[in-house]
């Protein structure tokens, strides 16, 4: 959990203490106040959902496939935006398509874990092909299989393996709220480790350019000191 946990998807609501004491109506006004804010952050990001439409119905009329993936409830609204456009649009059903973090059955049961793994992403993306288009559905932007989905498409990387291991030190007086230590970290290590046909310098970079625009990376990296290490077809497979 320490992961997501500066994660705005992953905090709980102030506005919703006490959900389980209010009556239905007030549950009811608290959900679409909620929803209102929802409505209000896309009004302020038009321009934005603007451009991406426009990129959909480029790649359509170029004759490419636009793919939605998610995982969780994002992967499920994938799922369904993309059954949706045959019988609205009359759009080719394979043409607008989404995949899901845990296969099709994740669809109708959560498959915990599937999430964290980027490697399926990748694989899931694989054969998109120039004019086609992914579409990344995630809360937090942080999600594993989504990022590895994106990185596929745009950097149209193959990724065979991923393994990826974190230690940390800790002070256990900030842990324990006593005074002298502080209740994070002293610091972190991170490994990568990948397996990819493709050459050792090109997928370092490829790492080295997706840290730097990795949320939780960059909040973790400014709250204390942070080593990482890549390598390449070492052992993994």
């Amino acid at each position: 959990m320490a992961r997501w946990s500066t994660l705005s998807t992953e905090a709980s609501n102030p506005s919703s203490e006490g959900l389980d004491a209010l009556s239905s109506e007030d549950v009811v006004s608290l959900l679409l106040e909620e929803d209102q804010r929802g409505l209000e952050a896309a009004g302020r990001s038009r321009k934005d959902i603007a451009k991406a439409a426009s990129w959909v119905a480029e790649a359509l009329e170029a004759g490419g496939e636009v793919l939605f993936a998610g995982a969780g409830t994002s992967g499920r609204l994938g799922i369904l935006e993309a059954a949706e456009c045959p019988p609205t649009f009359g759009t080719d059903p394979e043409q607008i398509r989404a995949v899901i973090a845990g296969g099709p059955g994740a669809v109708f049961e959560a498959s915990e874990g599937a999430e964290d793994i980027a490697e399926d992403g990748a694989a899931a993306a694989k054969e998109l092909g120039a004019g086609d288009l992914l579409v990344a559905v995630s809360a937090s932007s942080a999600t594993p299989f989504v990022l590895g989905a994106l990185t596929a498409a745009r950097e149209n990387v193959q990724l065979d393996a991923v393994r990826v291991g974190i230690e940390q030190d800790w002070d256990n007086r900030g842990v324990l709220a006593m005074d002298g230590a502080r209740p994070v970290p002293s610091g972190t290590r991170i490994t990568i480790d990948l397996a990819s046909p493709l050459p050792e310098e090109d997928v370092e970079d490829l790492v080295a350019r997706a840290l730097t625009k990795d949320p939780w990376f960059l909040t973790l990296r400014d709250a204390q000191p942070v080593t990482t290490a890549v390598s390449v077809n070492c052992g993994i497979a």
